[in-house]
């Protein structure tokens, strides 16, 4: 993420912002206009002595040095902060750790934190990482815990109360051990110390709270803001959503001139900015300055051979960025980020057609509708313009291309696309600045200038690496890699897998998708992740956007639409009526009998499965180890966990009375196997339940009563409930989807990439469903089918139980 940088040669720019306003007398009541403080802060404090720091994208902290109208660099780091007088603070780091700076030297407590602040008297308060509120009291050895408040945000009222920001972004006011509730919503929360309070609510406003009629009034702001602080004369200060600074302080007043603790890092790119001094062209200075880390190891090739590791995940498509982050795009659109230390992809919010990621992990996209958006370090934010494909260069360059081939490039200053002209269909950025990509016919080309060179060569992909790298996959599903002297290209084998797409990392390092959706990695990007989650849960613009849209270009072609899937009839005897698909990508089908077929992919053809434990078995499915899973319907609640071969360990789910003897024809709820190892199993009242994995005891998961259980990825889960309606499980609810109307379905699978089928009844005849979430719709198959299961890459396997003599798969590309 970019830091937090000013450079002196702008003080001219600051005076001619602020004579002009000196000059003329302020109106009474009047507040002092809103200045800019060249930078970029995800957090911001102010002490009572009007000392300010800021905490920058890459979690460096600076102060606001008066003297010098700039900027510098001091101890510690964080992502929260809390300024105390004589240049003290309390910050809170990107893993939560909490440290406090006496002025000497910088110590850390005891206390895993989401919010800190202070009252007059200096003693903290602090939101710990479990939502509960805490004070340490002067002299005291440990904090003390004052409630379970599910908090987020505070700050300490002169009064003595603590004025609170719920997770839900609602408002409390904490006073004698009670939450008692304000209205409003607020993500950011600051209180002056003549007790004015600011928030900043959900839209992104400001507001100050009127005590005297108990209601929020509308302040004046400079732009749709994420953070907000107090100062003395409660002056606030201000960053916007995309992290500029403003401020009504005087900026060559504020605060107190405190020594340098620290010197500017290494890894830093201060580009010179341009522009004049005043209007328009100074709000606009901060983006040609922006920083990024610049990691020139990441820029050097590994020529070590390619080596591939099965990730064991499954997605649409890929993008990496410089500093190591992987980020990847579902079957429906769903984004999320590759996670080291979990060793699989975590959601993250957004809903796109492409994804690319800048230099510092920042994502951007190109939504369904053709409209484009960037993560600026606080949220989602829309750019101008359209597009059909999307690339961002080590040196910051964003190309864009158009379904016809039309070319633009990124315009900081404006936060739009420019068009260009040229013939690139689609597109991905040299570090030199140069636009490669593929003409419309498949051919690959560099173009540095309207006039493109060809390369002989056609593709269905191409990616460019950091050090410069060029991959291609070739429209057989091959995997190559351009030599450096540009006149031939090396074929990578990528483990006998036809490949759909590549994006390249730091030194070279090449990640695939292969045709099966299948993740495969030739190195692991070491990072620091402690604050992936906390960024995730921050991004709460949804990529929807306003105005003109595009249609944007098939991301491979291979993951087709819905509607236009055909579909291979495999013969299976035994008439099943249960088709399950595992984690492991294991497709197995079950009969009233409990008799059990696999599918082998190499006789392309279901066999008998053998060593099954006894009883009736009602239900069976595959973990990611590919060991099997058997619900029982001879003890309600029981099923067999395979150890190996024909051993299994038996596991009772906590049943208040378990029903035994149930026999063949009586229902017993299913079970559903997550990859990060969650188990989900239904008992025959419908109650479902979790076993979260490396747990051994399954406890309820949700109220109500689910027939179904499905799992799109980790943590994302979909029932069907007792009336057949379908719901997706948030924040502990059981929400129906679409929202607005009951969806009914007779069943229900996910894929661990993103997607969600069921099938319905629709006008006597049986179809399969799916999920659209970029309109929240159902989308209908064109193919007659009751029982659906769906593969990891998310194509749908389906089976219907009116002909259950053969079970449909999509019909693999040729």
């Amino acid at each position: 993420m970019r830091a937090l940088l000013v450079a002196a040669s702008w003080i001219a720019a600051f005076i001619a912002l602020l004579l002009p306003q000196a000059a003329c007398a302020q109106g009474f009541g009047e507040p002092p206009p809103w200045r800019i403080a060249r930078g970029e802060a995800i957090a911001l404090s102010v002490a009572a002595d009007g000392s300010v720091i800021a905490a920058g994208r890459d979690a460096r902290l600076w102060t606001w040095r008066a003297a010098d109208a700039a900027w510098a660099p001091i101890a510690g780091s964080g992502v929260r902060a809390a300024a105390m007088p004589g240049g003290r603070f309390y910050a809170i780091a990107r893993d939560g750790a909490l440290s406090v700076f006496d002025g000497q030297r910088l110590a850390r407590q005891q206390l895993q934190a989401l919010d800190v602040s202070v009252d007059g008297a200096g003693n903290p308060y602090a939101i710990r990482a479990d939502g509960a509120l805490v004070r340490k009291a002067a002299g005291a050895d440990k904090w003390e815990e004052l409630g379970a408040a599910g908090a987020r945000r505070l700050a300490v009222h002169p009064d003595g109360s603590v004025w609170l920001a719920l997770s839900d972004h609602k408002i409390a006011r904490w006073v004698d051990g009670k939450a008692a509730p304000v209205t409003g919503s607020a993500r950011e929360i600051t209180i002056g110390s003549t007790g004015v309070v600011m928030v900043i609510d959900v839209d992104g406003n400001l507001q100050r709270w009127n005590a005297a009629s108990s209601a929020w009034e509308a302040e004046q702001a400079p732009a749709r803001l994420a953070v907000v602080a107090l100062g003395p004369g409660d002056l606030p200060w201000v960053a916007a959503e995309n992290g500029v600074i403003h401020t009504r302080a005087n900026l060559f007043a504020s605060g107190v001139r405190i020594e340098d603790t620290a010197t500017a890092g290494a890894g830093i790119n201060r580009r010179a900015g341009g522009g004049g001094a005043g209007g328009d062209a100074s709000a606009r200075g901060w983006r040609r300055a922006a920083a990024f880390v610049v990691n020139p190891a990441a820029q050097t090739t590994d020529t070590s051979p390619v080596e591939w590791i099965d990730t064991l995940n499954h997605t649409g498509s890929l993008a990496i960025a410089q500093e190591g982050s992987v980020f990847a795009l579902n079957g429906d659109g769903s984004v999320a980020r590759w996670s080291n230390q979990q060793r699989r992809f975590l959601p993250y919010p957004g809903l796109l057609a492409r994804i690319a990621v800048d230099p510092a992990g920042n994502p951007w996209g190109i939504n369904p509708s053709g409209r484009i958006f960037r993560q600026d370090g606080n949220d989602w934010r829309q750019v101008g313009g359209t597009a059909s494909d999307l690339s961002v260069g080590v040196g910051g360059d964003v190309f864009a291309s158009t379904i016809t081939g039309g070319l633009s490039r990124f315009d900081a200053a404006g936060n739009s696309m420019v068009p260009l002209g040229g013939a690139l269909f689609a597109v991905a950025v040299a570090p030199d600045g140069v636009p490669w990509g593929l003409l419309q016919d498949g051919t690959v080309a560099r173009c540095p200038t309207l006039t493109c060179q060809r390369f002989f060569r056609t593709a269905r992909n191409l990616a460019i690496g950091p050090d410069g790298s060029v991959f291609i996959v070739t429209t057989d599903g091959v995997l190559q890699r351009l030599r450096k002297t540009l006149d031939d290209w090396d074929i990578i084998p990528v483990l006998g897998q036809r490949v759909l797409s590549v994006a390249v990392g730091p030194r070279g390092r090449p990640w695939v998708v292969a045709e099966s959706g299948r993740v495969y990695a030739s190195a692991f990007f070491p990072r620091d992740e402690s604050t992936d989650q906390l960024e995730a849960a921050a991004t709460t613009t949804p990529t929807a956007g306003t105005g003109d849209t595009a249609q944007v270009a098939s991301n491979t072609e291979v993951i087709e639409t819905s509607k236009s899937l055909t579909f291979q009839s495999i013969p299976v005897t035994g008439n099943p009526d249960g088709l399950m698909l595992g984690p492991d990508g294991t497709v197995l089908v079950i009969n009233a009998a409990g008799a059990v077929r696999r599918y082998d992919t190499t006789r392309n053809a279901f066999v008998p499965v053998t060593g099954l434990p006894p009883g009736n078995i009602r239900h069976i499915k595959t973990g990611q180890d590919g060991r099997l899973w058997v619900t029982s319907a001879d003890v309600d609640g029981r099923l067999f966990h395979q150890i190996s071969g024909s051993t299994y360990e038996t596991i009772q789910l906590p049943v208040a009375n378990p029903i035994t003897g149930l026999g063949a024809g009586n229902y017993n709820g299913p079970t559903n196997i997550g990859l990060d190892g969650t188990i989900y199993a239904i008992d025959t009242a419908g109650i479902l339940y979790r076993r979260p994995a490396g747990s051994g005891t399954f406890t309820r998961f949700v109220a109500g009563t689910y027939r179904n259980v499905a799992i799109r990825r980790a943590g994302d889960i979909w029932v069907i409930d007792n009336n057949n309606i379908v719901r997706q499980i948030v924040d502990g609810r059981a929400e129906r989807r679409p929202a607005n109307r009951n969806m009914t379905a007779i069943d229900i699978a996910g894929g661990q990439e993103g997607t969600i089928y069921i099938t319905n009844n629709t006008g006597g005849q049986r179809f399969p469903f799916k999920w659209n979430a970029a309109s929240q719709t159902w989308d209908r198959v064109n193919q007659a089918a009751d029982i659906v299961g769906v593969a990891p890459n998310g194509l749908p396997w389906l089976l219907n139980t009116l002909a259950p003599t053969r079970v449909l798969r999509v019909r693999p590309a040729q």
